[in-house]
């Protein structure tokens, strides 16, 4: 459900499937794991369909803990974007569409 991997000293989270209450600890914990020796995180949910206000706690407090150095990546489509614009997240996360342009804004 929740693995990662490295480039550089950029940690990448790739998460699939549903992020929600049974999950959600999962979900911290392979953050957590992967800021282990990493310099930036990014956070890719374009595998993701689904994420309740327990991802969505896990995503701020990973936000607050890492600042500048997070970028999460999300689908200009689908439920996932819908669900963190509609909680106002937006403005408050560093949101890109792919992957590579996630590794690139946490370099700079």
């Amino acid at each position: 459900m929740f693995d990662f991997e490295k480039r550089g000293t950029t940690a990448i989270v790739h998460a699939r499937g549903d992020i929600d209450v049974l999950t959600s600890e999962s979900f911290r914990e392979a953050i957590l794991e992967a800021e282990r020796g990493a310099d930036r995180v990014v956070i890719s949910l374009l595998d993701c369909p689904y994420l309740d206000s327990t991802g969505l706690t896990v995503l701020i407090s990973s936000q607050r803990r890492l600042g500048q150095r997070l970028a999460v990546v999300v689908s200009d489509q689908g439920n996932v974007r819908k669900i963190i614009e509609i909680a106002s997240l937006a403005q408050f996360l560093r949101i890109v569409p792919t992957l590579e342009e996630a590794v690139g804004a946490v370099a700079s």
